[in-house]
């Protein structure tokens, strides 16, 4: 059996067994449409095969436990479904909110969004209980991503995504505390289209290369999100953020930087008005290579501070603002 097949078997056993698994029987889900994209990691496995692609990837095995962590943290998201009370409370108060955001705070959480999931966001074949969504973020090292590709820069990469796993079911906890209903989504291999819902969520804007752009961090972070029961969560009605997207077509910094030409030009419009930015197959190429990472390194955004960017966004795009019709 080839590499590749061992990695696609382990990771469907160890970390992506069907939701229904995990829940009572008859319980309600919400499903994937028939137009959905392709679950992330499984695309690269079928690429890899498709084009028979030898995975010979230059890594770090310094990064491999935190992966292995990080997939352990998935797994355990799913496990701890049947932890959620039997008669869960359904709204949340402002003050319950407030100590949620600064527990969240306390354990490394650097910004937090609420938004609506809607089905053409679910990954193809997957099948998610509740609609309401958290989302939150944390920043990834700077200084470590500056010299991307390279063995540091993917140990970082690594332990953000066990970080964030750690940080995911540990809110969740909290929320099966206070009474709620949850499904932790951990920041690796989410089972949800994570950079539109963190759009949605005014976050920030979806950028050239196809990540989630903030103001504080540039393209530098990742995102993770709770899905939960509760009904009265604080949504995001607009999104603040769109100059992002506009400054992102006068600028080609990532897509020129990009060393396997897997940026494209102009996204591709799918079902649903959903972009595609990349070439999957092209971009995975490159993430052999220590998991790239040089369109993160390249952006405008992460080269700028904050301060210089809110300059340009007053100059530029102080008016623009846009609707949530992604």
């Amino acid at each position: 059996m080839k590499l590749i097949d061992v990695l696609e078997k382990q990771m469907r056993k160890r970390a992506f067994r069907p939701i229904k698994n995990y829940i009572e029987e008859g319980q309600a889900t919400i499903k994937a449409l028939p137009e959905s994209p392709e679950f992330g990691f499984f695309t690269w496995f079928r690429i890899f095969r498709e084009n028979n692609i030898k995975v010979k990837p230059k890594i770090s095995f310094k990064a491999m436990p935190y992966a292995i962590r990080a997939i352990l943290g998935i797994r355990k998201s799913f496990k701890n479904l049947k932890n959620n009370p039997k008669n869960p409370r359904t709204t949340i108060t402002p003050e319950g909110i407030y100590e949620f955001e600064e527990y969240a705070k306390s354990i490394g959480v650097d910004k937090i969004g609420y938004i609506k999931l809607t089905p053409e966001l679910i990954l193809e074949h997957q099948e998610l209980i509740y609609d309401n969504v958290i989302v939150f973020i944390k920043e990834m090292d700077k200084n470590l991503m500056a010299l991307a590709p390279h063995k540091k820069t993917m140990v970082m990469i690594m332990k953000t995504y066990y970080q964030m796993g750690k940080q995911a079911n540990k809110l969740s906890k909290y929320l099966r505390k206070k009474g709620f209903s949850v499904h932790a989504g951990p920041a690796l291999a989410g089972l949800s289209l994570y950079p539109v819902l963190a759009q949605r969520a005014n976050l920030g804007a979806i950028g050239r290369h196809g990540l989630l752009i903030t103001l504080e961090f540039g393209p530098r972070q990742r995102i993770a999100v709770i899905y939960t029961n509760i009904t009265n969560l604080p949504i995001a009605q607009s999104n603040t953020y769109g100059w992002i997207s506009e400054f992102c077509k006068t600028c080609v910094s990532c897509m020129e930087a990009c060393p396997t030409n897997a940026i494209y030009e102009t996204p591709i419009q799918k079902a649903h008005g959903r972009l595609t930015h990349i070439d999957v197959g092209e971009c995975a190429k490159g993430f052999l290579n220590y998991g790239c990472s040089i369109c993160i390194k390249e952006c405008t955004f992460n080269k700028n501070p904050p301060e210089k960017m809110r300059r340009i966004a007053e100059r530029q795009w102080k008016s623009y603002k846009t609707n949530l019709n992604y």
